[in-house]
């Protein structure tokens, strides 16, 4: 029987699991995904999310990247599996791009480290990434947007919906948590138009998320 070689980790442990993403294992792309078309761009996504898989066996040993906006108004997303999902390609006004970092980056730049992330020892998760002219501002979650998802995570760590609402299950957020929910969805939202514009349906995961995925690395 395949056991955890770590069941019970040590707060110290946990307390660096949960601030540091794992890094995937360089040989492992090729394995799990039939292997995409190189790409190179001047400059990495103004906003992108990354898919991350948790220790777990037989977890991918890589992390695909949900979807990235690029500041020349490319827009490349997933829809479904990540690995084996639908791809989408669009362009978008440079300037509509350019007033989505104007409105995330006041709120992002705000928050404090404990505002940023939210995940559980060895657990998967997706981060977000806003690049501006300021800095790069990053935020970490294991939580489901699926108003419909079987369990749901909040800073008091994951466990069964259990026929609770979303709006019943935020009046036991803490404000550190609340502050990163606001700011995962404010992203969310801003970047729903672009999925509403005309776009080029692709045959398989995109070389631009590929670029950004080894960029990571």
């Amino acid at each position: 029987m395949l056991t955890r070689r770590l069941l019970f980790p040590t707060l110290a442990t946990c307390l660096v699991a949960c601030a540091t993403p794992a890094k995937p294992n360089l040989a492992s792309a090729s394995e799990v995904r039939t292997a995409v078309p190189a790409v190179t761009r001047a400059s990495l996504p103004v906003l992108s999310m990354t898919q991350h898989y948790g220790y777990v066996i037989n977890a991918p040993l890589e992390s695909p990247v949900v979807f990235a906006l690029f500041d020349d108004g490319t827009f490349v997303w997933s829809v479904g599996d990540v690995r084996n999902g639908r791809y989408f390609r669009t362009t978008v006004a440079p300037a509509d791009v350019a007033q989505l970092v104007t409105t995330l980056e006041p709120s992002w730049a705000a928050l404090t480290p404990q505002q940023r992330y939210s995940w559980g020892p060895d657990s998967g998760y997706r981060s977000f990434a806003l690049r501006t002219s300021g800095g790069t501002f990053t935020l970490g979650s294991w939580h489901s947007d699926d108003p419909n998802s079987a369990n749901v995570a909040d800073q008091r760590g994951m466990f069964p919906r259990s026929g609770r609402s979303d709006a019943e299950l935020e009046l036991k957020w803490s404000d550190d948590y609340r502050a990163l929910r606001t700011a995962w969805r404010a992203a969310l939202t801003a970047v729903e138009p672009f999925k509403q514009a005309p776009a080029e349906p692709l045959d398989r995961y995109p070389p631009e998320l590929k670029w950004v995925e080894n960029s990571a690395r």
